[in-house]
């Protein structure tokens, strides 16, 4: 085999070719909104797809290529953990920061970012506030002359939900009255506070920011996790918050995830730290929670 040299003044040396570029994220959390850099300009791709305008030694990720395997170039991969890579049990993810439908200030539809279930109402009076709280987007349901609540368009049979969410103001202690975070069509098939109370009532495998069994109030922003109370694997409307005034939400949604079935600790701690960084709560996780000091990422 012939070797390829470079002769420089006098001396033949061996061929180098170019170092392949090194991509890194220089700030933020991965998720959108972050900036990730190269050691050298090139094409940034996101699965393989060249990303439009995007041909420098930076680049910041947006929602829509979140959970995507970036690169640029030649380089090494990043690929952020997300929902969508739960190869089972997917019912929905609705997130106010990826895609809402809002007309006249109010919020029509959460669309699915499964592509399986979106959530809409279509009675103004019913919809909930589209608003801005300590900087991110949020549905906000209200304490109104009119239940406030959104339908799923098709039937799902949900056994968990993960939520980061408000209630009230964020100072309560207790629930003013028993109200529904989420509610199937079903006698007692919801996520509720108990009235009086600082906890849900009558659910299965609840968690607060990654904490089991933990008090949910007061709840200015948290994660939130649990199983339904009489939960049935029989598909049902499903709705956030609740069809009636004296037992609907009152508070805000960030995000929403629900699942067929309740995850293992693995899965439900990489869930909380991808809703944790991508919405301001990574410090709130458990000191011994495994993505308290960064994200998930896909190996």
């Amino acid at each position: 085999m012939l070797g390829i040299g470079i002769r420089l003044g006098g001396a033949e040396r061996p061929f180098s070719p170019p170092a392949a570029p090194v991509i890194a994220i220089a700030s933020g959390s991965g998720y959108a909104g972050s900036v990730y850099s190269s050691t050298v300009a090139g094409q940034w791709t996101a699965d393989g797809v060249a990303i439009a305008g995007a041909t420098g030694t930076a680049w910041t990720m947006t929602a829509v290529q979140e959970g995507k395997a970036i690169r640029c170039g030649g380089s090494n991969v990043i690929r952020m953990w997300t929902p969508a890579a739960l190869t089972a049990g997917q019912v929905c993810w609705l997130d106010p920061k990826w895609s809402q439908t809002v007309a006249a200030g109010k919020v029509a539809v959460l669309p699915d970012r499964f592509g399986l279930c979106d959530f809409v109402q279509s009675n103004a009076a019913n919809q909930p506030v589209s608003g801005m709280i300590d900087g991110y987007p949020a549905a906000v349901f209200t304490d109104g002359s009119a239940a406030v609540f959104m339908s799923s368009v098709v039937s799902v049979a949900p056994m968990w939900w993960c939520v980061v969410a408000r209630y009230g103001t964020g100072a309560e202690t207790t629930f003013a009255r028993a109200t529904c975070l989420v509610s199937g069509a079903a006698s007692n098939l919801d996520i509720r506070g108990a009235a009086g109370a600082s906890v849900w009532s009558g659910v299965s495998a609840s968690c607060v920011d990654g904490l089991p069994g933990a008090a949910v109030l007061p709840m200015a922003r948290r994660i939130v996790s649990a199983g339904p109370r009489n939960a049935t694997t029989a598909a049902l409307s499903w709705r956030l918050g609740y069809p009636n005034t004296s037992l609907s939400w009152s508070g805000a949604l960030f995000e929403i995830l629900a699942l067929s079935s309740t995850p293992d600790t693995a899965t439900r701690q990489k869930i909380e730290g991808c809703m944790a960084w991508r919405n301001g709560l990574a410090g709130a996780l458990p000191t011994d929670h495994p993505y308290r000091t960064s994200a998930p990422r896909i190996a």
